[in-house]
């Protein structure tokens, strides 16, 4: 198989195991025995999708350091209608005070990482936060008005 299809295959298993778990990151680890790739074949598909910005890489949540991928969720066409949920503002309320990654958000508000990502999927589809990578971090900050 040539190299560039065996590359886009590998991506297309990389896409496919990270949407199982939809909110959370993976390690590269747990990537590599879903999907059976070798680790020149992994980097080299990670790579690809984090330069087209489907994959943003994460490091650790301040207690321990590991990198974790995480699918980048599309932007979808229509923003969000109707009143944020409850805990959307409140992550957002955080958010304007601050620009913080996902992790640093739940841990501040002790609320479950999934529970935040949601909320941030939520506030994102509305409008009210933006994603940047900052190095290996994906921050969102606030965009809506106080």
């Amino acid at each position: 198989m040539p190299r560039d299809e065996a590359s886009a295959k590998a991506q297309q298993l990389l896409l496919t195991a990270l949407r199982s778990t939809p909110g959370l990151g993976m390690t590269e680890g747990t990537l590599r025995r879903m999907t059976d790739l070798t680790q020149s074949l992994f980097q080299e598909a990670m790579q690809a999708l984090t330069g087209t910005k489907q994959v943003v890489v994460s490091q650790g949540d301040g207690n321990k350091n590991h990198t974790e991928y995480h699918l980048v969720q599309q932007q979808r066409q229509v923003l969000r209608e109707g009143p944020l949920s409850p805990l959307a503002v409140t992550v957002l309320a955080r958010l304007h005070h601050r620009a913080e990654g996902a992790r640093a958000v739940s841990k501040a508000l002790e609320i479950e990482l999934s529970l935040v990502q949601s909320a941030l999927d939520e506030l994102e589809a509305a409008g009210q936060v933006s994603r940047s990578q900052v190095g290996m971090l994906v921050i969102y900050r606030g965009t809506g008005s106080e």
